[in-house]
């Protein structure tokens, strides 16, 4: 399934994609049995790396995000051996929550 998940407000086109329907997913809570990874950018190249996915299970909402926003070595001998240059990953993981009743 791929959307806009910007066709709502003013900015430019960005499709997002569903995959892994109702898979299993663990973090440091524990598993969920029924999730989906929503890939809001999956963009490589040679030099760069450009990824936003989140997790989220069902009855419980975003149990993960990352974003990898890499720029690799392209100087001196080291292009096309993945040598990050600078750049940031960031990580969330759900810690806890509660199940309302």
């Amino acid at each position: 399934v791929r959307w806009d998940g910007n066709q709502l407000n003013q900015a430019g086109e960005q499709m997002y994609e569903a995959r892994d329907w109702q898979k299993p997913f663990s973090v440091v809570v524990g598993t969920f049995d029924k999730c989906v990874a929503v890939i809001q950018q999956d963009d490589s190249t040679l030099i760069s790396v450009r990824k936003q996915t989140e997790v989220y299970a069902r009855e419980v909402g975003l149990i993960r995000q990352e974003v990898r926003n890499l720029n690799y070595c392209y100087t001196n001998g080291c292009e096309g051996k993945g040598i990050v240059d600078y750049g940031t990953v960031r990580i969330k993981l759900l810690t806890g929550y509660e199940k309302e009743e």
